[in-house]
């Protein structure tokens, strides 16, 4: 049988009769369960998800079901800009996105979700009106967001909420926007955002957390993928005081990274979005 020739998708369904968790990451268990999953069906066990796998992996999914299969469907057609919850519940809601995608990308606008509009989903250019710009487009520089409206983009995204007490409230659009393209750029990074805009913080300077221009993130355990994504991609540019810090753009925006350690301990990235 040919080896199938593209690569893994960044949110599917696991495959079926796997332990393998449906987090829109695909990593080494993800990539186990592929080859396990390939083998049991007679394809080339290589763990690369391509149109012979997706043949067999995906899942058709209509008005009524439920579990990890919709929920990555509804990860992918909130993705193009679809207001949905990401629930895994195949409600009212989520079949009309997923006839306004079939129809935007010359399927068949049945509202059931079978292997070719899973493939146009996950390989698909986004052609549906985004709720927020695209990847390519900067994002406007003052709008704020609610807290709500901040978790809802993160949640999209593949972000979960922020840890302890940090709060979004406040926090401007551009920057939600930027710690977005940062998960995207660094090909799927766990994000922890372990401070926002909540008292505590520095406020010298227009550019501060009070104002929404910062984020806080995790630099070990699940930020160590991020920390390394930094320090390798992007611009070493001169410290802040006795913090190194880096330089980039991500999707438009220029972000500034500092590896912050504070003299009470908490190392940081404390990382300003403009």
């Amino acid at each position: 049988m040919a080896r199938d020739q593209h690569s893994p998708a960044s949110a599917h369904p696991d495959p079926p009769g796997t332990p393998a968790l449906a987090d829109g990451i695909y990593g080494p268990n993800t990539q186990n369960a592929t080859i396990a999953f390939q083998r049991s069906h007679g394809l080339t066990a290589d763990g690369i998800i391509g149109p012979n796998t997706w043949n067999k992996l995906t899942r058709t999914v209509g008005q009524g079901a439920n579990g990890a299969a919709v929920k990555a469907a509804q990860a992918q057609l909130a993705g193009y800009g679809n207001r949905i919850a990401v629930d895994g519940a195949f409600g009212p809601a989520t079949r009309n996105a997923a006839m306004a995608f079939q129809r935007s990308h010359g399927l068949a606008a049945d509202g059931i979700i079978g292997p070719k509009t899973w493939n146009k989903l996950v390989n698909g250019t986004k052609t549906s009106t985004p709720t927020t710009p695209a990847p390519t487009t900067p994002a406007p520089a003052n709008g704020k967001l609610t807290q709500r409206q901040a978790l809802a983009q993160l949640a999209a995204a593949g972000i979960k909420a922020p840890v302890g007490r940090t709060s979004l409230a406040g926090v401007r659009a551009r920057t939600i926007q930027g710690v977005i393209a940062l998960k995207k750029a660094s090909g799927g990074c766990t994000i922890v955002i372990t401070g926002g805009t909540e008292s505590g913080h520095s406020t010298r300077g227009n550019h501060s957390h009070a104002n929404g221009y910062k984020l806080d993130l995790r630099t070990r355990d699940e930020g160590g993928c991020v920390t390394n994504w930094i320090k390798t991609t992007q611009r070493k540019g001169a410290p802040r005081g006795t913090d190194a810090r880096w330089h980039g753009t991500l999707a438009g925006i220029s972000a500034e990274y500092v590896y912050e350690v504070p003299r009470s301990g908490g190392v940081h990235w404390d990382i300003t979005f403009i």
